[in-house]
């Protein structure tokens, strides 16, 4: 029997920053409007969690850091790596405000 990982696949994207600041904002909004809601479609904790991994992977940034003097200039290539229903999670968000 195949050995399987409890680790969900990962995939690693690569795009300028200033596109991930985008998709930061876009779900920091989900998860805003979500919460105030009382977070009937279940996508606070989704969300979340997708903003600390950006955080974590491109700028080292958790919410107890202050400032955000770490993240990169726009134009600079990041690469952030989410599973397939975070990378689901995070297309939506953004198709719904475009």
């Amino acid at each position: 029997m195949p050995h399987q990982s409890a680790e969900p696949t990962t995939c690693a994207v690569r795009m300028p920053a200033r596109q991930w600041r985008r998709v930061d904002r876009v779900l920091d909004n989900v998860v805003n409007v979500e919460a105030e809601n009382g977070d009937p479609h279940g996508l606070v904790e989704t969300g979340v969690q997708i903003l600390r991994e950006g955080w974590r992977q491109i700028a080292g940034w958790t919410p107890e850091t202050t400032g955000f003097t770490d993240w990169p200039h726009d134009d600079q290539e990041v690469t952030v790596s989410l599973t397939g229903a975070q990378w689901t999670y995070v297309t939506s968000c953004l198709k719904d405000v475009s």
